[in-house]
């Protein structure tokens, strides 16, 4: 039976875009998250109702979103501005000589000065201009990976992928195996 609380709260992420990760870091710490268990509890009865609404619900292992039935999964402006950020720093990232599992281990995480540094990148810059992202790097990790769920700040305050942005880099990397 829906708990009709989180079903609200479900919705609510949903509506405004976000993803909902297995694990919740409201406390900068990696949680269960209620929502998340709360829709895979009642998986059939979530479908149904997002479908009767003109969504999919789209769940993976570790994270799920709706999207509107009738558009194509990589459909949208904000999703391209999500994939850009994510490759430009993780790029960033690589070519400063880190390795990519700074963006990934919960207890490492990017740090604000990294994250300028990348920003100062003419070559990143321009790849942000190109996807049509104004305002830095920061400032659009800040509203669009934070809010969304793609990205958190652990205790030390530093930028660190969800299992969602992590999801993304996988795909990713995935893909490039298959192409050789």
């Amino acid at each position: 039976m829906l708990n009709k609380l989180h079903s609200r709260k479900v919705f609510d992420r949903f509506m405004n875009g976000c993803v909902i990760n297995q694990s919740d870091y409201t406390t900068r710490e990696p949680v269960p998250c209620p929502l998340f268990h709360e829709v895979m509890d009642n998986l059939n009865e979530y479908r149904h109702l997002y479908d009767m609404t003109g969504y999919e619900l789209v769940v993976r292992d570790t994270f799920m979103f709706a999207r509107r039935a009738d558009m194509p999964a990589e459909q949208g402006d904000v999703a391209l501005k999500l994939q850009a950020l994510l490759l430009v720093l993780a790029r960033g990232i690589q070519r400063l000589g880190y390795d990519f599992a700074v963006l990934v281990e919960p207890s490492a995480g990017v740090p604000e000065q990294l994250i300028t540094q990348i920003a100062d990148e003419d070559e990143m810059n321009d790849v942000l201009k190109a996807c049509g992202i104004k305002n830095g790097l920061l400032n659009n990790i800040g509203s669009l990976l934070l809010p969304r769920g793609v990205m958190y700040q652990n205790a030390k305050g530093r930028y660190v992928l969800t299992e969602a942005g992590q999801a993304f880099f996988d795909e990713v990397f995935a893909q490039e195996e298959g192409a050789f």
